[in-house]
């Protein structure tokens, strides 16, 4: 379905009064998905040197990365965002892509990526 836009067109002869325009169909327009990857705890607490199933490894993990103990369990989960898993990488002293493969700050929004949800 066209939706219509009325404009008032200029007065002139042949011209006069309002016309219909058509405008454009909002609902063809396609609009890339926004991102919404989250990236695993696990190579995380790997790249810090602590073994997911040992005692108190969240805590460590949290200490290491300088956030609460419930945070990580957060993270398990539901994974960490992107600017999330970047500060924690940092945290660790790394570039995140070292921590996950797959890291790529093109695809996920760059230095000025955006979440939705709070994780911290």
């Amino acid at each position: 379905m066209m939706l219509a836009t009325r404009l008032r067109a200029p007065d002139s002869p042949g011209n006069e009064g309002s016309t219909t325009c058509p405008g454009p169909d909002l609902r063809a327009v396609r609009y890339p998905a926004p991102v919404v990857d989250r990236w695993p705890v696990g190579p995380l607490a790997e790249a810090a040197g602590i073994p997911t199933g040992s005692d108190g490894w969240a805590s460590n993990l949290a200490r290491r990365v300088g956030v609460d103990r419930r945070n990580v369990h957060r993270w398990v989960h539901d994974g960490l965002s992107y600017i999330r898993a970047d500060e924690a990488a940092v945290a660790l002293g790394l570039h995140p892509a070292l921590v996950w493969p797959g890291w790529s700050p093109t695809l996920h929004g760059g230095a000025h990526g955006h979440t939705t949800h709070s994780d911290r």
